[in-house]
């Protein structure tokens, strides 16, 4: 996990990572962890094919709002560079959110990487701070 802007913004690797079966138990627990670090909300950034592999009576998405946290899956297409579109709906996401956030692909490598930057470098930071501490 990587502050990209510390405790505002959050990259991670999804949970259970790199695993092809991902337990409730597992993602429970990187609950838990993201929880004590302070994150509030989470933007998901997972195909199809990585959603699949959290095999639960509910969505990961929702599992995350089970538990307390705000969530937004904008579905994205692994190995992929996310279009502007994704990332537009990303910091869209970002600006709604309560924060901390914390965004995630698969490996929280590529695709969170890239939404994350274009977050910072497209949010007026000055207007920002001020929204947060008003």
């Amino acid at each position: 996990m990587i502050w990209e802007v510390e405790n505002i913004l959050l990259r991670s690797n999804r949970p259970g990572y790199p695993g092809t079966e991902v337990s409730p138990s597992e993602i429970l627990e990187w609950v838990r962890h993201i929880k004590r670090l302070g994150v509030k909300s989470i933007i998901c950034l997972l195909d199809e094919e990585h959603m699949k592999m959290y095999n639960m009576n509910t969505s990961l998405v929702n599992f995350y709002k089970v538990h307390g946290l705000k969530a937004a899956h904008i579905r994205t297409t692994d190995g992929v560079t996310p279009n502007w579109v994704v990332r537009s709906l990303a910091l869209e996401a970002f600006i709604e959110l309560p924060k901390p956030v914390l965004i995630h692909c698969s490996s929280g490598i590529e695709r969170s990487a890239i939404a994350a930057e274009h977050i910072i470098n497209h949010l007026d930071w000055k207007e920002f701070y001020k929204k947060l501490v008003a």
